[in-house]
């Protein structure tokens, strides 16, 4: 599916941290509405409201790591980002129900994606950013042997945009 330059689209950028803990990369995200103020809630679900409007969004990744680890976006965009209707993560490639257009290559740094928010009713998203990087462990159970590193936020489509 194309992405329809001339509907009213606004850009959202999430800088994406990753993070050194007891030895452990942790990811952790803050989110805003370009030329906007972050909302209260930046580090939680990227909101996306319903209506006449789509989106691009702009992942930013900020390697924190200590010693660094040299994480950059997995360099094919479906590759990089995964996304799946509902609140379980993500095992494979997706793209949402058709609803995430992997229209731009990433570079090292930067992932950016184009959501057509025409979904009816408003759809709940989990995605996995994925990175590759010198080997290393992300915790959980059992701690995670990486790459690829993986971090899984939520976000919500409004939809209404047809």
């Amino acid at each position: 599916m194309n992405w329809d330059r001339s509907a009213r689209t606004r850009n959202v950028h999430v800088d994406v941290f990753a993070n050194t803990k007891e030895g452990f990369v942790e990811f952790s995200h803050k989110w805003k509405f370009e030329d906007e103020p972050p909302p209260p809630d930046s580090e939680g679900m990227i909101d996306l409201p319903a209506g006449k409007t789509a989106y691009q969004l702009h992942f930013h990744l900020k390697d924190n790591t200590d010693p660094k680890m040299d994480l950059s976006f997995i360099d094919q965009a479906s590759e990089a980002m995964w996304v799946v209707v509902g609140g379980d993560c993500p095992t494979c490639a997706g793209n949402g129900a058709g609803q995430i257009l992997f229209n731009h290559e990433p570079s090292k740094q930067t992932l950016v994606v184009d959501d057509l928010n025409s979904n009816v009713p408003a759809m709940k998203f989990k995605y996995a950013l994925r990175f590759e990087g010198a080997e290393g462990q992300q915790a959980g159970d059992p701690p995670k042997q990486c790459p690829p590193y993986e971090y899984d936020p939520e976000f919500k489509n409004g939809g209404g945009n047809t």
